[in-house]
């Protein structure tokens, strides 16, 4: 006596998750990514900083990062409602900062006609271009002094300066 019986294997694609986005933020602030997503879902999605986003309905996988520090993001899993595989692809969000001034120009006294040596220093990502500035009235407005885009600024002083002020103004892409 014989029997026979049948099955059948059916092959099933491993979901795929290919990162996107990136870009370059100020601090404090946010931009989103994406992992375009293929398979069967609702897709469960694990990212490289340890966030995980599940019930994903849609493809791509869309989220809101905000990093303190320039991160790459990449999926390190992606699960379908029948298979698990690893991401490819990676998005780079770099963090730029506003200038933070390191080093202030001090008050001084001269005699008239003496050379005068004033000198700032910010930092900042990218690195701020500097403007110096000088106030006429108690410090009210500034205007730029033309051409002082160095980080020391030096004149003769003359009687008519007595009383003016004088500022380093630094900025980048993120401020001021």
């Amino acid at each position: 006596c014989t029997s026979t019986c049948g099955k059948t294997v059916t092959n099933l694609a491993r979901p795929t998750a290919t990162v996107s986005g990136g870009g370059t933020i100020c601090s404090g602030n946010s931009l989103n990514l994406q992992a375009a997503l293929t398979g069967a879902g609702p897709w469960t999605v694990a990212w490289s900083d340890g966030v995980t986003q599940t019930n994903v309905a849609a493809s791509p996988a869309t989220r809101s990062v905000s990093p303190t520090t320039t991160t790459i993001y990449t999926v390190t899993s992606v699960n379908d409602t029948n298979c698990s595989n690893t991401g490819t692809g990676s998005a780079t969000v770099t963090v730029n900062t506003a200038p933070q001034v390191t080093l202030a120009p001090s008050s001084t006294t001269v005699c008239a006609n003496t050379s005068v040596t004033l000198t700032a220093a910010a930092s900042g990502t990218p690195a701020p271009a500097v403007q110096w500035q000088v106030s006429t009235d108690g410090g009210l407005s500034f205007s730029n002094l033309t051409g002082q885009t160095s980080a020391s600024y030096t004149f003769t002083a003359i009687f008519a300066d007595d009383g003016k002020q004088y500022r380093a103004r630094f900025t980048n892409n993120c401020g001021t």
